[in-house]
């Protein structure tokens, strides 16, 4: 589960239900799922996802099962430097494959009474790059040479352009997408302009790059990027390590700090869903110049 790959020293994950009664999110790590055949050069990128359900546990196991498939095939077809294509085609796929599945491929609004939904957070870490798809409020963050760098743009209302994108429509009280089951709020505080296609980021990879920090909104509603990467990178150098929470996952710094993540986010009264994945990029050195070996 934690060992390296081509792409990264390390990485660990880690969801728990917190204080929510039902366990909504998902978390998908699979190591060298996206690559190219053939003649052309093979790039080969490691697959990190959280999927946040809302209202039930349907859609996220959906994507957890297809998505991950899916994005290898689009890459494919598409290839390199066509990031936005592959994603936004995927993401349309899974919601297609989910409606035909699920219900029979109707579309009406009236048919869709019952549909629950589902953020989406896909990071590819692959050896020069890192590619994000976000579609909701989960993220990812990355620690480069100490600075807190949010890699995935999220599709909270706030943001301005949401109310010039396609529409998302409205079922039960809640904002749902049919395009990619994302869910936000309610019918009385929020207009139907939710983005329904994920927002995609491709990040060239530095060797100041350390770690990423890939989680749901869970962790973020009471931790900031800040915190969440001090807290990384402590338990990375052997400075924050508490052996009670840690116990079984101790020599393994990315799952490590993944644990202690959820645990300072229950102690500072988190209350939905906590998933966190920790990868490691890079060693992260102290003031010397060293690095506590993993």
């Amino acid at each position: 589960m934690n060992k390296a790959s081509p792409n990264s020293l390390s990485h660990g994950s880690i969801s728990v239900i917190g204080r929510r009664r039902s366990m909504e999110d998902v978390v998908t790590v699979v190591p060298g799922v996206v690559h190219l055949e053939g003649d052309r050069p093979t790039p080969s990128y490691d697959f990190y996802a959280v999927y946040d359900g809302n209202g039930a546990y349907t859609v996220a196991r959906k994507c957890k099962e297809r998505l991950h498939h899916i994005v290898a095939e689009q890459f494919l077809i598409f290839g390199l430097d066509e990031w936005d294509r592959v994603m936004s085609s995927s993401f349309a796929r899974v919601d297609e494959e989910f409606v035909k599945d699920e219900f029979g491929g109707i579309t009406s609004l009236t048919d869709f009474e019952e549909l629950v939904g589902s953020t989406a957070l896909v990071v590819l870490v692959g050896a020069e790059e890192i590619v994000v798809a976000n579609c909701g409020d989960s993220k990812a963050v990355l620690s480069c040479n100490g600075a807190a760098v949010t890699l995935s743009r999220d599709t909270k209302l706030k943001r301005p352009n949401e109310k010039t994108r396609p529409v998302i429509k409205f079922v039960e009280g809640n904002v749902t997408s049919l395009n990619n089951t994302h869910v936000l709020g309610n019918r009385e505080s929020m207009e139907p302009y939710v983005i329904p296609a994920p927002e995609v980021t491709v990040h060239k990879r530095r060797k100041t790059d350390n770690f990423l920090v890939i989680a749901s909104n869970g962790l973020w509603d009471v931790i900031s990027n800040e915190t969440a990467c001090d807290i990384v990178r402590k338990c990375s150098l052997n400075e924050a390590v508490n052996r009670k929470v840690l116990e079984g996952v101790v020599g393994n710094y990315a799952a490590a700090s993944a644990a202690m993540l959820v645990e300072l986010a229950l102690a500072r009264g988190s209350k939905d869903n906590i998933s966190v994945i920790v990868v490691e990029l890079q060693h992260v050195t102290n003031a010397n110049g060293n690095y506590h070996s993993t």
